[in-house]
Parts: structure tokens; sequence; C-alpha cells
């Protein structure tokens, strides 16, 4: 997961301000996410990379009540209505 969420950040940053990861445990992956970037030397996220994490909505109410308030898509400022669930509702 690393990995591919570091190489698409890359991509596009310059062209973004700010990154939203909406992902089904994102309450968890963040948490541990800078002590994992200090191990790789392969891979790193841009200096200057502003990350918010959020849950797609499907998965939000699995999770515990804070969760809730906190990672919700809903309550984000600038984020506006999304599911964050397009790939698994498509499939």
């Amino acid at each position: 997961m690393d990995y591919a969420f570091i190489n698409a950040v890359k991509y596009w940053c310059g062209m973004l301000t700010l990154i939203l990861l909406l992902y089904d445990v994102a309450c968890q992956y963040y948490k541990k996410l800078w002590d994992r970037m200090g191990k790789y030397t392969q891979i790193q996220l841009p200096a200057d990379t502003k990350l918010r994490f959020g849950i797609g909505l499907f998965h939000i109410h699995g999770h515990q009540d804070d969760c809730f308030a906190k990672f919700a898509p809903t309550f984000m400022d600038g984020v506006g209505e999304v599911a964050g669930e397009i790939g698994e509702t498509t499939w």
C-alpha cells in the first residue's frame, strides 16, 4: 500500500496542494505512516506533501463512533459530497 500510495502522490505533486486518501482503514493506516516513511530508502514522499485521511461512507459505519467524526468525508472542509467507494461500487 505504501509503495502505490507514495508513487501516486509523487505523480500528482506540483499539480495539487492537498492529497485526500479515502481508504477503508485510514484510521489505522495513517498512524504509523511517517515512521514507515523513515525506514524506506528507495521511495519518499515529497517534503511539502499535505495529506488528509478519510474513510469512505460505506465502510465508516463499521468503525467506532469517534472514527465517524474524524474520518467521514461528510465533515471535512472542502471535500464536498463524496462516497469514496467508486472502485467497489463499480465492481
